[in-house]
């Protein structure tokens, strides 16, 4: 899977249709939402509803009858978001963004919290996602992969207490294995989670990032397919990988980033 913030507009878009020409990509992360103050919906700098977005909104929808299921980052390193739907806040934030998801048609979402966030504050917003859109709607989270072995934790709340309490409506955690938060180098990191007995590896998937400038961390992307070969080989239901970012991810680059999907989708065949 992957996910596309720098999604441009105009000379500068990047078209979705070559991530899913080849049929191996399984989900497409949009990034990133926030929520202003007012109850505004914005999408990275620009209002969900401007038309800067209309050409993204268009061909998200065909990404989709293609069969790739389309998610909506919801917060991030930007500060704010998470905040405003904690408990305190939540009233007031959260229907505008339940109705963002639904107006534009998301299979699901990714609960990215990476400011202090309160437990109940993240069961209530989870509960409140299944219960408006059903148990086929996807939800998951994106924790530093340290989060998920008692290690650092931008996110605030207990991850293991998070899952004994919610696990079974959590579909999976994108593990960020980068910014030294952990590494993809090795299948180490992720068998540490794995061996704490709390998260199925079904549910856990190995982030990445897909080049050098995207933060710290990088590893060279054949040596990621090697630990996700290796991942395969040790866990039959192994949850997958992801990439922040696509649109520039390396071998490909900038000129072919959809290069990423398919030499993850080799590694990750038995």
């Amino acid at each position: 899977m992957v996910y596309h913030q720098s999604h441009g507009s105009g000379s500068d878009y990047v078209p979705l249709g070559p991530m899913v020409a080849s049929g191996r990509l399984t989900q497409l992360i949009i990034a990133a939402v926030h929520l202003t103050d007012d109850g505004r919906v914005v999408l990275n700098d620009h209002e969900h509803d401007d038309d800067y977005h209309d050409r993204l909104w268009s061909e998200l929808a065909e990404v989709q009858r293609a069969g790739v299921q389309a998610l909506a980052m919801v917060g991030g390193w930007a500060p704010g978001t998470t905040d405003k739907l904690d408990v305190e806040g939540f009233d007031r934030y959260y229907p505008p963004l339940r109705d963002f998801l639904s107006r534009h048609g998301f299979d699901g979402v990714d609960i990215d919290v990476e400011q202090d966030m309160s437990l109940p504050g993240v069961i209530g917003l989870i509960d409140a996602l299944r219960r408006d859109f059903g148990p086929e709607f996807v939800i998951i989270l994106a924790p530093v992969a340290t989060a998920l072995t008692g290690g650092d934790n931008l996110s605030g709340f207990d991850y293991e207490e998070l899952f004994r309490q919610r696990g079974s409506e959590i579909d999976w955690v994108n593990a960020q294995f980068y910014s030294g938060f952990g590494s993809a180098a090795d299948p180490s990191g992720y068998d540490a989670i794995i061996d704490r007995g709390v998260y199925p590896p079904s549910k856990v998937v190995l982030g990445v990032i897909g080049h050098p400038d995207d933060g710290s961390g990088y590893v060279d992307v054949a040596r990621v397919a090697g630990t996700v070969r290796d991942l395969c080989r040790r866990y039959p239901d192994f949850g997958g990988v992801d990439v922040w970012e696509y649109f520039r991810a390396l071998p490909g680059g900038r000129a072919e980033p959809w290069r990423w999907i398919d030499l993850m989708a080799e590694a990750l065949v038995p």
